[in-house]
This record gives structure tokens, C-alpha cells and sequence, in this order.
């Protein structure tokens, strides 16, 4: 993914350099870095290793080999160690500086899927299993950008995508709606950023327990990542303030706009609106005029969270994010969701627990959607 260059420009803080001077080694002509996760690996570890990198690459202006040492810990989500492995593939295939990276991760329902990764296998896997690998709990692709694939790209893609997860003993229902989504969201990501898309998709093997539950449940967890220099609202934030005649449904959110702005506020931001209002139905970002969005995504997201026991499912575009939270997807009558509890996108503002701000900015678009499902529902 070439515009990974993008995550190392828009991470460019002197925020940890005497913290990199003071721990930084050469040693055997490798510059070794330690760095203290402390339990679990984030976001933030994320900015850490790229200001490393950014450091090394800024002051020795050279390629000398990296050597980076994490301990033992567990990554929070799947989205961390996909992000984590983009930066590994990016810097060896790509650029050509070599890095390795020291680590022992512990599985969780969330991150299992981290035994496929090349960040834990043999390195040489990297290139040949980072676009491509498809095996039975495991679908992964990367993505052309949409002017390099054909018409029926996606609809071909649906079809390889419903195909994994019926083998893997997934009742049908529920194939069709994840399908369905993940085609949405990958469509979506190409239409904001028109750039190259990277889908993963795992199905853990082991089989959790809940202290206060009884039954066993399994992870179905899904990370879409696109970097691109257009974040997710950017699109329609553009559409809305030009100067085309917009029709109706455009008309409606131009209206909500004038509620949302009197009510901004440290949790609630200009450009959240835009995001919001990019989810709702028949709303699109896109260029050509009144191009009418996709229909019903939220609807799926959340009667995919009903039929599952726990979740972790949000998007990341800059430095904020938004929680799919099922109860925060709800529709009015003219199918508009407020992202709140009222279920009003006109008079009421989301809650406040649907936005987040991380320290680590993502130029582009990420989906993370972890699904703990309870076994027997999906197996006969």
C-alpha cells in the first residue's frame, strides 16, 4: 500500500524524541529500539513506532537496518495490528529500509487473526501473502483503486466473500448482511479516497468463554483500510457547499445543518456532521450530481451487532471516530438516523459516546468490526 507514506507525513511529531534519544542503540549496524506497551498494544504504541521510524529516517537520512523490541502484550483490535502490519510491508517491500519487529502477541476473540499475519510468521511471507491469502479462516485482498477494476469487481467480490464465510458454517442470513456490508463499506472507502483498499477478514479457531455466560463464542472479525489524503466526511462536506442545485434529500440535510451547528461542542464537531450525514440513506460524497448513496448500511450493521453477543465496531478517518452502537442506529420514519437514542437526526445532536478522538491520525478511511457470536446460533 504505497500511501502508507501518508501515515509517517501526518504522524511527523517531535513528541517522543528524547524519548528516542535516550533509548535508541546501534548495535551489529542495526538502530534497535525498545519500547514499553505495557500490557496492551494501541493506537498510540502506533504513533510511537511511526515517530521511531520518522526519527531514524529524518536524522540518519540512510537506510540502516531497524530492529524494534515490544515484549509480550495483546493488540486492543484487529484494525491496531493490521495498521502495524502496513507499516512493517510498507517499509520492506516497498521503500526498502528494513525492519523487524520483536514480539510474542497474546490472542484475544479480537485479534486472533494475528497468526496469519507475517508480523509472526516467517518474514518472506510478507510479500507473497500480504495482498492475497485466502485460506479456510482467513480472507484477505487487496483492493485495486476503483478506475483500475472492472464493473463487476465488486458483485464478484460479494460472491468470494459469502462463499468463506458459508464454508466456514455461518447461517446464510448472516452471510448475506456481512457480505453486504463489507461490499458497502468497501465501495464506500474507494469512493472517498480513491485509492488501493486492503479487506481481512478471520474467523478464529479457539472458542472463548464469558465469566457471566454460559455457552462458548467465536470471533468474526473484519478490518477494511484504505490511506488516502481525503478523510471520510471530506467528500460530501464539498458536495454540500458548492454551488449545485442539490435535490431534495440533499435539501433535508442542509436543513439538519443548521440545527447541528447551534449545538456543537467539545464532544460534537463541525465535521462530524458531515460524517454522520454520510451514513444516511440514499446520501452520497460523491462528485456526479445528486448521486444517491448506499441504502440501509446502518440498518445492517446493527441487526449484525443483534445477532451477536459482543461487539467492537466503529470507523477511524483522521483523528476521530465514530461507534457503531446498535442502539444509536436507529431509523425515523423517512429513514434518517440520528446515531442517538432518540432516533432524531433533525432536532437532536449524536450522543456523546459516539465520537472519540485518538492521538494517532489515519489519513484515509478504516472500518473495524469485531463480532463475538455465541456458537450454536450459527451451527446446526
Amino acid at each position: 500500500m504505497k500511501n502508507c507514506k501518508l501515515l509517517f507525513e501526518m504522524n511527523n511529531t517531535k513528541k517522543f524524541n528524547n524519548r528516542i534519544k535516550k533509548k535508541l542503540k546501534f548495535k551489529n549496524k542495526h538502530m534497535v529500539y525498545a519500547m514499553n506497551v505495557n500490557g496492551t498494544f494501541n493506537g498510540d504504541h502506533i504513533l510511537e513506532l511511526v515517530s521511531v521510524i520518522n526519527y531514524i529516517r529524518n536524522v540518519y537520512r540512510q537506510k540502516i537496518p531497524i530492529v524494534i523490541i515490544l515484549g509480550e502484550f495483546e493488540f486492543y483490535d484487529k484494525l491496531v495490528y493490521i495498521i502495524f502490519e502496513s507499516i512493517v510491508y510498507y517499509l520492506n517491500e516497498i521503500v526498502g529500509h528494513k525492519i523487524d519487529i520483536q514480539f510474542k502477541a497474546k490472542l484475544t476473540i479480537w485479534t486472533e487473526g494475528i497468526r496469519y499475519s507475517s508480523l509472526v510468521n516467517n518474514k518472506d511471507i510478507i510479500a507473497k501473502h500480504y495482498k492475497y491469502d485466502i485460506n479456510m479462516h482467513h480472507f484477505r485482498k487487496l483492493i485495486p483503486e476503483r478506475n483500475e477494476r472492472k464493473d463487476e469487481y465488486l458483485s464478484n467480490l460479494l460472491q468470494d466473500i459469502y462463499g468463506f464465510l458459508f464454508n466456514n458454517g455461518i447461517e446464510d442470513i448472516t452471510c448475506e448482511k456481512l457480505s453486504e456490508v463489507i461490499i458497502e463499506l468497501v465501495g464506500n472507502a474507494g469512493e472517498h479516497g480513491n485509492s488501493e483498499c486492503l479487506l481481512d477478514i478471520d474467523i478464529t479457531q479457539s472458542e472463548y468463554g464469558k465469566r457471566d455466560e454460559e455457552g462458548v463464542f467465536y470471533g468474526l472479525n473484519v478490518v477494511i483500510l484504505n490511506y488516502s489524503s481525503t478523510l471520510f466526511f471530506e467528500p460530501l462536506k464539498e458536495k454540500l457547499l458548492s454551488k449545485i442545485e442539490l435535490s431534495k434529500r440533499y435539501n433535508d440535510v442542509l436543513k439538519a445543518k443548521k440545527y447541528h451547528f447551534a449545538h456543537l461542542n467539545e464532544n460534537y464537531k463541525e465535521d462530524d456532521f458531515y460524517t454522520i450525514s454520510s451514513f444516511q440513506h440514499k446520501i452520497s460524497g460523491s462528485r456526479v450530481k445528486n448521486e444517491l448513496g448506499g441504502t440501509g448500511l446502518t440498518s445492517l450493521l446493527r441487526t449484525l451487532e443483534e445477532d451477536s453477543d459482543t461487539h467492537l465496531c466503529y470507523m477511524l478517518s483522521g483523528r476521530r471516530i465514530l461507534f457503531f452502537e446498535k442502539e444509536h442506529m436507529l431509523y425515523d420514519n423517512d429513514e434518517y438516523v440520528g446515531f442517538n437514542k432518540s432516533k432524531d437526526f433533525f432536532s437532536d445532536i449524536p450522543d456523546k459516546s459516539a465520537f472519540d478522538t485518538i492521538n494517532t491520525f489515519l489519513p484515509g478511511v478504516a472500518y473495524n468490526l469485531n463480532y463475538a457470536v455465541k456458537r450454536e446460533e450459527y451451527y446446526e
